[in-house]
């Protein structure tokens, strides 16, 4: 339904609301979506990583390990389980390193750190692929390699290899994985394989040299974040939304480490992201028995909550009415199921904002 509402200044508008049986009347408020814009500082790091350098060595970059079958050696002795896997790969899921690609771009765009991480671990399991080549050690697919072929953000988060000596860092995969793993002998390929590891790992650590260790308080982005809680929404609940959990776990600490209190984190690593939704969003989250008017006091309550995509759906989030888009999803929808957490029945505000 919809009736004529007077507005603040005297204006009058139409807006629609819900008549639920008991008479109560719910209007769906007004969704402002605003863009966010900031400078890099002089000593931004993040500011190399966005020039055309930087752009053109990850667009050129090899990705030897997301298309292995490019680098079968016909010409090698192959037992029938190295022949079988690599067709398995070729018919598979072939060539990947596009898909690979796109992914580092957007953990460019979603926040420095997580980029820096990125590169690391891309680094970390070229030389665990050159150490097994250089000892004739056979490399692991299915568990290993299907997800890194897979294009999942396993391979692009997790820091399980990225300390040790290369040594211990095969066997302690060779270890850890599943009886049924599948394995195949590096025999098997090109020298070619090793040298575009190689020429991949030079291009990678010249590039993380380049950008230096990376300060939380010198990255613009964050700053920008800082601001906008601190001057425009001091005291509110904030939604703060990432596609990553590294990006989510850096932005937690970052805003704890300005000053920001009550700070929550929620990621798919959480144990239980109800259990933080509830703290960030008590009101919308009482059970219906509870008594509608009576206060919620909590111990430890979230006003500023930092998340991935693990609360984008099916949550009751609406004790906020400001959503903040730290980076953007390339789908669409991801945009509209974030919002659909706060701009719903419940919703006490007139306005929701959406930064983005």
């Amino acid at each position: 339904k919809q009736e004529n509402v007077t507005r603040a200044d005297g204006t009058v508008e139409q807006r629609e609301y819900l008549q639920f049986a008991n008479g109560q009347r719910f209007h769906f408020p007004t969704r402002i979506a605003t863009p966010l814009s900031h400078a890099f500082s002089t000593d931004d790091p993040a500011a190399l990583m966005e020039d055309d350098t930087t752009l053109d060595a990850i667009r050129d970059l090899i990705l030897p390990r997301y298309r292995l079958a490019d680098y079968d050696n016909p010409k090698a002795q192959h037992t029938p389980s190295d022949t079988k896997n690599l067709d398995d790969i070729r018919s598979g899921r072939g060539n990947v390193s596009g898909f690979v690609r796109i992914s580092l771009f957007k953990r460019l765009s979603s926040s420095g750190h997580s980029f820096i991480l990125s590169l690391q671990r891309q680094r970390a399991r070229n030389e665990l692929f050159i150490h097994a080549i250089d000892h004739q050690l056979p490399i692991p697919l299915g568990a290993f390699t299907d997800r890194q072929i897979a294009v999942t953000d396993e391979d692009i988060e997790g820091d399980g290899d990225l300390h040790g000596s290369v040594a211990t860092r095969y066997e302690t995969l060779r270890k850890s994985l599943p009886a049924k793993t599948k394995w195949v002998n590096t025999t098997v390929f090109k020298p070619t394989l090793r040298k575009d590891l190689a020429k991949d790992n030079e291009v990678i650590t010249w590039l993380l040299n380049r950008f230096g260790d990376w300060d939380p308080t010198r990255d613009s982005k964050i700053n920008k974040l800082v601001d906008l809680l601190s001057n425009d929404h001091c005291g509110e609940k904030v939604l703060v939304f990432t596609e990553y959990s590294d990006t989510a776990q850096y932005i937690a600490a970052a805003l704890a480490d300005a000053g920001i209190p009550n700070v929550g984190l929620a990621t798919g690593d959480t144990d239980n992201p109800a259990d933080v939704a509830r703290r960030f969003s008590p009101y919308s989250n009482r059970l219906p028995s509870a008594p509608q008017d009576e206060p919620v006091d909590l111990d430890d309550p979230v006003n500023v909550l930092v998340a991935t995509d693990v609360l984008s759906e099916g949550q009751n989030l609406q004790d906020s009415h400001i959503i903040v888009n730290y980076d953007l999803p390339w789908a669409i929808i991801r945009l509209i199921q974030r919002a659909g957490r706060v701009d719903r029945v419940g919703q006490e505000s007139d306005i929701v904002h959406v930064y983005l």
